[in-house]
């Protein structure tokens, strides 16, 4: 499986809900140019919203918190 940018947050979130249904359909994943999740993508991007964490979760209806679920 290949990620690359957006892709490889999907792609991520996919071979996580692959292994917690114990499905084996890919051996590995390429993931390129991604990011760890979409809140820290928006601190980077809007960096006054860390400061507001609740109009930050408001806005947030995606997460992909990438980092928490790979090995």
């Amino acid at each position: 499986m290949l990620g690359r940018s957006l892709g490889g947050g999907v792609a991520i979130a996919l071979l996580h809900e692959m292994e917690q249904k114990k499905k084996e359909f890919f051996k590995g994943a390429v993931i390129e140019n991604t990011f760890s999740s979409i809140s820290d993508m928006a601190d980077n991007l809007f960096p006054f919203l860390s400061y507001i964490p609740s109009i930050k979760a408001k806005m947030l209806k995606i997460h992909f918190d990438s980092l928490s679920k790979i090995k």
